[in-house]
């Protein structure tokens, strides 16, 4: 087994807005970056809404989300991914 952390939450305490949230996201934009986006049972839907700025943010920049296996087999060059936490 490895252990994989995450290079940015969506979520962060210092976020006041969904905008915010998504800005604070795509500062960090790099090759193999890990976003952590939360599901489960508090209130995610500021999650929800920041997701497609950040999703097209990050393709807009030309890159593309892959599973944890294939980043994991690219390492070399490796893309954005979206992890989801499960509860």
């Amino acid at each position: 087994m490895k252990a994989v952390l995450w290079t940015i939450g969506v979520e962060h305490k210092q976020s006041q807005t969904v905008q915010d949230m998504a800005e604070q996201v795509i500062s960090h934009a790099g090759p193999g970056c890990i976003i952590l986006a939360h599901d489960g049972r508090l209130d995610r839907s500021r999650t929800l809404d920041a997701l497609p700025l950040i999703i097209e943010a990050y393709q807009h920049m030309g890159y593309r989300f892959v599973t944890l296996a294939e980043l994991m087999q690219h390492q070399r060059e490796p893309e954005c991914i979206m992890m989801e936490s499960v509860l």
